[in-house]
């Protein structure tokens, strides 16, 4: 047995880094391949049916931002571009806020169940 290999201690370690390099790639490939669509989608909620809770949401998210940054709050434009970059980082934040827990999980019940949940959660969503 070679010592200076990782991967010849098991045979079928390169297997499972392949799953999980290819998982990963899935992840981010499922998640960057929205962002063309994102402004058309925001500036269809934007116009939506008054009353409607994304609306809403969406409105008092506006009024709080453009408070703190220095744009014209008439300009839709500028309205999609700050609403867009909210729903991205929204993503890394819950993801900030959910590792411990799933990294904890992960040592209590072992790696594997975890992935296993995580990757079906991704799936179905």
């Amino acid at each position: 047995m070679n010592r200076t290999d990782p991967t010849s201690a098991r045979p079928g370690a390169r297997k499972n880094q392949f799953l999980l390099l290819l998982i990963l790639f899935l992840d981010l490939v499922g998640f960057a391949l929205i962002f063309p669509l994102v402004p058309e989608l925001l500036d269809f909620y934007r116009r939506g049916v008054p009353g409607q809770p994304i609306d809403t949401w969406f409105l008092s998210i506006n009024d709080a931002l453009f408070q703190l940054l220095p744009l014209d709050r008439r300009s839709h434009e500028n309205q999609i571009i700050i609403m867009g970059g909210v729903l991205a980082s929204l993503y890394s934040v819950l993801q900030f806020m959910a590792a411990p827990y799933w990294g904890k999980l992960s040592d209590r019940i072992g790696r594997r169940p975890v992935l296993l949940v995580t990757s079906l959660g991704l799936a179905l969503s």
